[in-house]
């Protein structure tokens, strides 16, 4: 994948740069200078390893949220988001479809997935540092395909979590 700079970031919102879009400017220089520890949530959701897939929908569903960090004392495990859970199903729901040929409990094999742990669904864990700019957390999320990102001490402890909605809205305020 080849290496974003902040202004192809930028444009690749709002379209090419040009001389009178110093507002574009301004947010390319705010995306490389701002710091995930100045849009990062410090009160936020976690799950225990052991929570259930069916326990994590229900708190996602309750808070509003679209993910949360599995931390383990205070050091993470992995993330769960509600795009991992859609392709959990979506992927258990083609293989169920693929064995036609035989009656299948689609109730009970759904329910089985809400039995699950979300130590063995959450992905890697992957995070930033609170020093981290907000151009590299936005490469990182990219990168891996994440709307939610950890952020973690230098001990591995989780401090707080960013996601494209807390970047947006910093970007939203500087072009506003």
């Amino acid at each position: 994948m080849p290496v974003r700079s902040s202004k192809d970031v930028v444009e690749s919102i709002f379209g090419p740069i040009g001389p009178v879009q110093a507002r574009q400017q301004e947010a390319m220089k705010t995306l490389e200078t701002l710091q995930v520890r100045d849009v990062m949530e410090r009160h936020f959701v976690i799950l225990h390893p052991q929570t259930t897939l069916r326990e994590a929908i229900g708190v996602f569903v309750e808070k509003g949220i679209e993910g949360a960090p599995i931390v383990q004392d205070v050091a993470l495990k992995g993330i769960l988001t509600n795009q991992d859970i859609v392709k959990l199903f979506e992927e258990k729901s083609l293989e169920l479809s693929q064995h036609r040929h035989r009656a299948v409990n689609y109730e009970k094999e759904f329910r089985a997935l809400g039995d699950k742990k979300v130590a063995e669904i959450g992905r890697r864990k992957i995070s930033v540092f609170p020093n981290t700019s907000i151009f590299d957390a936005m490469t990182v999320m990219e990168e891996n395909n994440l709307e939610l990102i950890a952020v973690t001490d230098e001990a591995g402890a989780v401090r707080g979590i960013v996601n494209d909605s807390d970047i947006l809205k910093t970007l939203m305020k500087i072009l506003v």
